[in-house]
């Protein structure tokens, strides 16, 4: 009986482990591009705006978004373009702002007291140092 019962538990901390389970790659950024996207929605997007868009995408093993503001409904043309790029380490993202559109709204999301800033601290960063984004290409990654 004693060994049932170790044995029942050992199976137990086993299945429960499990259920902690680190997330992959795909959710992470998936969770990062609706956080960029909630961003625009709540700290970007001026009052006259109609809608914002966050689209991602990937150029060679960069994992980049693309997000703009809409001011007329039923038109797909966006204003104040700003590119990201998503970096994934471990469990965590980072969301690098890789261009001046996406610096600007990088000042509006990390303003203290910005809805952005209290839901994902430390999320939301300036790309300085890191690789440029070739805009070009990153605008055919993104369509």
């Amino acid at each position: 009986m004693t060994f049932r019962l170790a044995a029942a538990f050992a199976l137990m901390a086993v299945a429960s482990s499990g259920s902690h389970a680190a997330k992959d790659n795909a959710t992470l950024i998936k969770e990062a591009v609706s956080a960029l996207d909630e961003a625009y929605v709540m700290d970007v997007k001026p009052a006259d705006a109609k809608y914002t868009n966050c689209k991602y995408g990937q150029l060679e093993s960069r994992q980049i978004v693309r997000c703009g503001i809409g001011f007329s409904l039923g038109s797909t043309d966006l204003a104040q373009i700003g590119y990201w790029e998503v970096d994934v380490q471990g469990d965590t993202y980072t969301i690098y702002a890789m261009n001046g559109k996406a610096l600007s709204a990088l000042e509006r999301i990390n303003r203290g007291g910005s809805y952005s800033s209290s839901t994902y601290p430390g999320a939301f960063k300036t790309g300085q140092g890191r690789t440029p984004l070739d805009m070009k290409q990153a605008a055919k990654a993104i369509q």
